[in-house]
């Protein structure tokens, strides 16, 4: 048994990678769509689609809109890679302040968006709702 494999037994592996080929290498039960590895990601020619797919559905919505559009893309896909969730942070400056993410007008429209979009692209598995996860706030799309 390898030390991967010890620790499965032990607490949930989350993958925070934007590279499916990695998380079908180490098989975690969750993954996040961090912003800095997801654009290490679509710079790749084999994530072109995505980031394509993405824009073309933004098109008429403002740049942070469209990045969000692209993590969520991003997060479906994950989504058919592990078996559990997939979190897509809200706000990075009220990463450990709940209080101050629930009372920003801003986190809360984003939060709508996100909920919209993980819905609406990703139906199966009724990933629809957000929460605090760990000590970083995060939109959580629950199994």
């Amino acid at each position: 048994m390898n030390q991967l494999d010890q620790l499965k037994r032990l607490t949930t592996v989350v993958a925070d990678t934007g590279n499916f080929r990695q998380l079908a290498a180490f098989a975690p039960q969750d993954a996040t769509t961090n912003p800095s590895l997801i654009l290490k990601a679509v710079l790749q020619d084999e994530y072109a689609p995505l980031l394509s797919e993405a824009v073309q559905r933004g098109r008429n919505q403002t740049l942070p809109s469209i990045v969000d559009l692209v993590l969520v893309r991003f997060g479906t896909e994950i989504l058919k890679h592990v078996p559990g969730r997939v979190s897509t942070e809200v706000d990075a400056r009220l990463s450990f302040d709940v209080a101050g993410t629930v009372a920003s007008k801003t986190c809360m429209r984003k939060l709508a968006f996100l909920i919209t979009e993980y819905s609406s692209s990703w139906p199966p598995r009724g990933r629809a709702f957000k929460r605090q996860k760990f000590w970083r706030t995060r939109a959580s799309i629950a199994t």
